[in-house]
């Protein structure tokens, strides 16, 4: 694609474009826009996945791909590269790096849209006091397993979770269910009735995502990234622990 060919996106299709990739080049992880002494330059480009002006041979080489998009312009079809991917990418074009954009682009898109969720679904506070609590637990000291219910975790992630994502959530399942579980019985006496809110608003939030596309995988990694936005990304570390807490507690993953 030439220079002149180039799309040059509106300010609001630029900002949604940047933030879709968190400013970095999807394919190198070079900063796309770079702030020196003072001054700001910009290094991304607005590639079209599908070309917006394809040649015969273009056509007939991408004939039996996907599509996000059948208009080339559109916002589906664009992705922020640097200039060096961006030349790499179309010259020579192939279906093996069509297909690779194609793919990053359809999960930045998933991911962005999972997001929108966080607008509507709020999160008790309480859960920030509810982590803080977590954290100072040892786990030594509370050394009771839940042999018995790990079969539950295994039998509720049996649609698309990978085994490393199984484990993981088993693990936490094992390590904290009943400091978590003690938390919440303290923050129950404490304020009648919140356990309960923050385990629906949990439900209602896995709810909205369980009729999208996600794997279970996914899923996990959304409900973790909801957690820790709500929590003002105070506790990165925990959000993993206390989404595997619900995840055997609640009805997330449930069939």
């Amino acid at each position: 694609m030439g220079q002149e060919s180039r799309i040059k996106p509106g300010r609001n299709q630029f900002a949604r474009l940047i933030s879709e990739v968190d400013g970095l080049c999807p394919l190198c992880q070079e900063e796309l826009i770079v702030s020196r002494n003072g001054s700001t330059t910009n290094l991304s480009q607005a590639a079209h996945i599908y070309p917006h002006s394809p040649t015969t041979s273009e056509k007939e080489l991408l004939k039996n791909v996907p599509r996000l998009s059948n208009d080339p312009e559109s916002i589906e079809n664009l992705i922020m590269l640097c200039p060096n991917c961006h030349h790499k990418f179309d010259n020579p074009r192939t279906v093996a790096d069509y297909m690779t954009l194609f793919n990053l682009k359809k999960k930045l898109t998933d991911w962005n849209m999972a997001r929108e969720y966080y607008k509507k679904h709020s999160l008790e506070d309480d859960l920030v006091s509810l982590l803080a609590d977590i954290e100072t637990v040892d786990v030594e000291i509370n050394p009771r397993k839940l042999s018995y219910k790990v079969m539950t975790v295994r039998d509720k992630m049996n649609k698309g979770a990978s085994n490393s994502t199984i484990q993981r959530v088993i693990r936490d399942v094992r390590d904290y269910y009943w400091p978590i579980r003690m938390a919440l019985i303290q923050l129950e006496h404490d304020v009648p009735g919140k356990s309960d809110l923050i385990a629906k608003q949990v439900n209602l939030f896995y709810s909205e995502l369980s009729r999208t596309n996600f794997s279970q995988d996914e899923i996990y990694q959304v409900i973790c990234d909801w957690f820790n936005r709500k929590t003002r990304q105070q506790y990165t570390l925990l959000t993993p622990i206390i989404t595997a807490y619900y995840i055997q507690n609640c009805e997330v993953f449930s069939t």
